[in-house]
């Protein structure tokens, strides 16, 4: 077997506490926990066994609480209630949801299959160098990666279900959610729930205004819209919205103005005031609890800004932005949402002498470009032309999973933070 006593064993700690309160807070949440995780599967030998001890007490029909937990671990022995106690506050200190227990169970299994699997190949790698029949070593090692891996269940969708989904996504009754962004129609009519769609930008771009703008072209078409800032306030956002609604600056709708601008901005304002548009702005920064808000509110479509203000696991910003990502996806997938987010652009792109950026000036680029389903980049020239009060800016799609990559020139107002199509500049594909 390898030795590798400085490499630490793939482990979500977080996701273990998370699982725990989430069964804390609604003890039912264990007749759906109960088909994905076992106590093996987790990293701390005393989390499994308060796992364990829920299971049994449930079996037994008798309360789930601090009470019954550590007084059942005290019984038997293996763990005391000081650590059951101690275990509890941990994950008592997350922003755990219970609606979210099985999201958090798939997590601790991910992390255990991972777990297994380098086992199975680590004790391989030891077989393989004793056997003389390499056939058996094989054969072993799949019957030992089947029990690891997910299995198919009756649930999973048939050839024939995918092929009604498929022609039903051909049907003009079919809603599509529109990108809602200028000039992005010409090259796809819907975005796609369950994949994460990433802008990034330098500061002061308009990575922010393109995605209020978007969140309210979204929502007039009949989506529900989240819009999650981590930057600006709530107030601010909607006058961001309010100020592209009217083409008025915004410093005339935060400070008011004659009485034709004050009529324009009460007619946004009852325009605006019906649409299915939430705007939050969490006081919890970590992707565990961004993941939670996802699965509570359900939306169509969720707006986040931005991603280096979420904060994930791990050693370093790499990791952490990374983790951020992948919480993402899984919460979109999770909920079945499409997930937009916003992403700065590093000092690399700046230094350069090119002003086009590329995926690898993402700040922290690693796991995004991997993650993301679609990625556009925005960008100015270092000396920008003026035209009709706007100035041109440039977006391209950079990535783009299921579809072709493209650049088109926008014209950019801002006065009110507002983007339009340049009539005069046709999209480049």
């Amino acid at each position: 077997m390898v030795n590798t006593p400085d490499v630490i064993p793939p482990q979500t700690l977080d996701y273990e506490y998370a699982v725990l309160k989430a069964l804390w807070d609604e003890p039912n949440n264990i007749n759906r926990v109960r088909n994905i995780l076992a106590p093996a599967m987790f990293y701390r030998a005393e989390n499994a066994e308060i796992f364990r001890i829920m299971l049994i007490l449930r079996e037994r029909n008798e309360p789930i609480d601090i009470l019954t937990v550590s007084d059942e671990a005290d019984r038997r022995g293996v763990i005391d209630g000081y650590t059951a106690r101690l275990a509890w506050c941990t994950g008592s200190e997350c922003c755990a949801s219970p609606a979210n227990a099985v999201f958090y169970a798939q997590r601790v299994r991910e992390a255990w299959s991972k777990r297994r699997m380098l086992e199975v190949c680590s004790s391989a790698m030891q077989e393989l160098s004793e056997a003389n029949d390499a056939v058996d070593i094989r054969h072993w090692i799949e019957r030992e990666l089947a029990a690891v891996l997910p299995q198919s269940t009756a649930e999973d969708p048939t050839l024939d279900d995918l092929s009604n989904q498929l022609l039903d996504a051909w049907d003009d009754r079919t809603p599509r959610i529109p990108w809602g962004i200028p000039g992005s129609s010409e090259f796809s009519r819907q975005m796609t729930r369950g994949e994460v769609y990433v802008i990034g930008a330098s500061p002061s771009v308009g990575k922010t205004a393109i995605m209020t703008q978007a969140a309210v072209t979204v929502a007039r078409a009949g989506f529900k819209v989240l819009f999650i800032s981590y930057e600006m306030d709530v107030l601010s956002i909607f006058r961001r919205m309010v100020s592209q609604e009217t083409g008025l600056p915004m410093y005339v709708v935060q400070e008011g103005g004659n009485a034709q601008q004050t009529a324009l901005i009460g007619d946004a304002i009852e325009r605006l005031r019906v649409l299915p548009i939430t705007i939050r702005k969490p006081q919890t920064l970590t992707a565990l609890h961004l993941a939670s808000v996802l699965e509570a509110e359900r939306p169509d479509v969720a707006y986040v800004d931005y991603l280096q203000l979420v904060q994930g696991v791990g050693d370093n910003r790499v990791q952490q932005v990374g983790n951020s990502m992948q919480v993402l996806k899984a919460a979109a997938l999770q909920s079945e949402c499409v997930c937009v987010v916003a992403s700065q652009l590093s000092r690399a792109a700046f230094a350069e002498r090119s002003a086009r950026p590329e995926l690898h000036h993402l700040r922290e680029s690693g796991e995004i470009e991997a993650v993301a389903d679609v990625i556009m980049l925005l960008w100015r020239d270092k000396v920008e032309q003026l035209v009709d009060r706007a100035v041109l800016r440039h977006m391209r799609v950079a990535k783009n999973r299921n579809g072709p990559v493209w650049e088109t020139l926008l014209r950019f107002e801002p006065s009110c933070a507002r983007w339009k199509r340049n009539e005069e500049g046709a999209p480049q594909e």
